[in-house]
This record gives C-alpha cells, structure tokens and sequence, in this order.
C-alpha cells in the first residue's frame, strides 16, 4: 500500500505527460486500496488531473480508493471530468472517500462527478466533500443526485457541501436523490454556509429521512440556510420517524427556528427510543431562551438507553438579567439534570456567558456525577 502511493505520488508530481504511465505503475495494478492526497497550492491543472485519471484507470481491483485534493491546484471542470471518467473502469469499488477543496470545477464540474459516481453500482461507502468556493451551484447539485440515485447499495453515506449556493431547487433534487437510497444504515449530511436551501430545502431533508427506514446513525447539519420553524418541523418530523436510531447529531445554527421549530425537534428526538448517543447544538439567531432547556430535559427524560449527551446551546437571552433572572436560571438548570438520571456522561460543550456565569459552585458540585466540561 505504502509502495503504491509513493509511486503514484512521484508519478503524479514528475511525470511531464502520461505516456509511460502504463509501464511504471503495472506491477502495483493489483492493490485493492489507494489513498492519495494533492496539497496546497500544487498547482496540478487539468494536465495533473489527467495523470491521475490515467493511473486510476490501471488499478481495476481497486476496492477503495481516497481522494483529497487541496485548495489551489486549478483542476477546474475539465480535471474534475477527467478523474470521474476514471470511475468507469473501478467496478470493484466498494468504499470512495473525495474530498474537493477550493478548485472552481463549477457546476459542469459537478455534473461530470455526479456521471461517474453513477457507474459505482457496488459502492457501500461514499464521502463526498465539496468545500467552498467551487461554484456548483443548482444545476451541480442536480447532477450530483442523478449520479448518488443509482448507488442503491450503499449503506454509508456522507455529503458535505459548504458555500456552494446550490438553493431551494439544488437541495430538493439532491435530498429526493438521497431517498432512493434505502439502503442507508449511516447518513451524515452538512449542508453549509451560503447555501440557501431556506424552507423548501429543509422539506426535502424532512422527506428524505421519512423514506429512509434503516437509519441507525444520522448526523444532520444545516447552517444558516434560514430554514425558519417550518424547515425545523419538516426536520423533525423525520427525525421522529427513524424510530431505531441509535447515534443522532443534529446542529441547526442561525436559522431562525423560534422556540416553536425547537420543541419540535425535542419532540421527534423523544420518539427515538433507541438512542444510546445525541449530540444538539442550537446556535446563534435561533430566537431560543434559557427557558426552553427545561423543555428538552422533558423530552429526554423517557430515553431510558439514552448514555452519552452532549449539549451546545447558545440562547438569544440578554447576557445582561438581573439577579432574579439569574437565579431562576440556575433553578432550571437544576431541573434539567434533576430529568436526565440515565444519562452516564453528560457534555456541555460551550454554551455562552449566561452560562458560564450560572456555574456555580453549588451547580458544579451537584453535576459532578456526570458532566464532562469542555
């Protein structure tokens, strides 16, 4: 493994043109796994682009294969198509991980993934990263989904698109894409910043867990898409439905889901009685106060195999309440931990000043038991 990556790593960083590809890199055609990664500023082009398409072609037994390739080596959509026609000739393949930073391959770019991702009908696991600043936009995000439809044997997938502006019409046909995936056991799916999947996104993923009944393990982040509390309930109520789910990660930051989009999403987490691991974060612009977290304390109180929590709440409260208000925080606070008595590890990961300033040593004494402070 290690004898393959470095001549495929001197081949690609040496070679002038893939002429001699063939002969160099034969010996090594029977490996079944291949991890590379291209670093910063490389600079690789199309021309480093079509090396590596030339030698992926050559490794026909391969069963997984990792891709990463960093900012700043301009493959654009013209390389981005080159290394998806090489997925043709990789029918072995069962695990893709691809990571694809700032490379303007554009929406074509994405459109030629989406094709040769469609070709891997035995993939099981698929990671699928495109970081910011690669423009896909709606019609990449499409093409992305007639692509991931096809993988009906997969089992793990995880999609992560972050500034990419793919909208409310890009994440509907991706999410409905993801549907058709029933086999699915773990789904993780990251949809960043500057998206814009606002409400109609939010239905789509709503739908999209409905259909999935084998989830086990759900890792959900929507970031400043402006969801609003429709988004939030849509998300819930899917959520609610995966009833054996066992790990569940949900993060909704700054999408102006009001306490009303909150309960929801306590209320499908109370339907899951199988969890055994949930992390939540609800952040900044959520218009959600301290008050809600006895609500959420109520809801996880009957997930009796309920282990592991961790919590990262920042509240819209004004930081600066008077003692009354201070002290009717710490009451809540005591009743939220009073709720969780299954619960063997609790984490607080960050919460905000407000709560800082509610730890008191009477709290810290009393949470002790289970509370992990990071």
């Amino acid at each position: 493994m290690n004898q393959t990556y470095q001549k495929f790593y001197q081949l690609l960083s040496q070679q002038k043109n893939s002429s001699n590809l063939k002969s160099s890199i034969d010996c090594f055609s029977d490996q079944k796994s291949l991890c590379f990664q291209i670093g910063y500023q490389k600079n690789i082009g199309v021309s480093g682009s079509k090396i590596i398409s030339d030698a992926l072609q050559l490794f026909h037994n391969l069963e997984y294969l990792s891709i990463d390739i960093k900012s700043g080596n301009q493959i654009y959509s013209e390389g981005m198509q080159l290394i998806s026609n090489s997925f043709f000739y990789l029918k072995s393949l069962m695990s893709l991980h691809i990571t694809i930073e700032f490379n303007f391959i554009g929406e074509q770019g994405a459109i030629e993934l989406g094709r040769g991702l469609a070709s891997l009908n035995n993939l099981i696991d698929l990671s699928l990263i495109i970081r910011s600043f690669n423009n896909i936009n709606k019609n990449g995000a499409i093409g992305l989904g007639v692509g991931l439809k096809n993988l009906l044997n997969l089992k793990k997938l995880q999609i992560i698109i972050e500034y990419n502006e793919i909208g409310q019409e890009g994440s509907q046909s991706l999410l409905q894409s993801i549907s058709k995936l029933e086999n699915l056991t773990i789904l993780h799916i990251h949809i960043g910043n500057d998206n814009k999947i606002m409400i109609g996104g939010a239905l789509a993923l709503g739908n999209c867990l409905l259909s999935l009944k084998k989830l086990e393990n759900l890792e959900c982040i929507i970031c400043d898409n402006g969801i609003q509390s429709e988004g939030a309930q849509s998300i819930a109520k899917g959520i609610k439905e995966n009833t054996i789910l066992k790990r569940l990660k949900i993060v909704l930051e700054s999408n102006s889901i009001h306490q009303q989009g909150f309960q929801s999403i306590c209320e499908g987490i109370m339907h899951n009685k199988q969890l055994v691991y949930l992390q939540i974060k609800i952040g900044y612009s959520n218009y959600i106060y301290f008050s809600q977290i006895l609500y959420l304390g109520q809801c996880l109180q009957s997930l009796l195999l309920l282990k592991t929590l961790d919590i990262d709440l920042i509240f819209d409260d004004n930081e600066d309440e008077d003692i009354e208000q201070q002290n009717r925080q710490i009451q809540l606070l005591n009743q939220f931990i009073d709720l969780l008595q299954n619960i063997k590890q609790l984490h607080f990961l960050k919460f905000n000043q407000q709560f800082k300033k509610l730890m008191t040593t009477k709290i810290i004494r009393k949470l002790q038991r289970v509370v992990i402070l990071k």
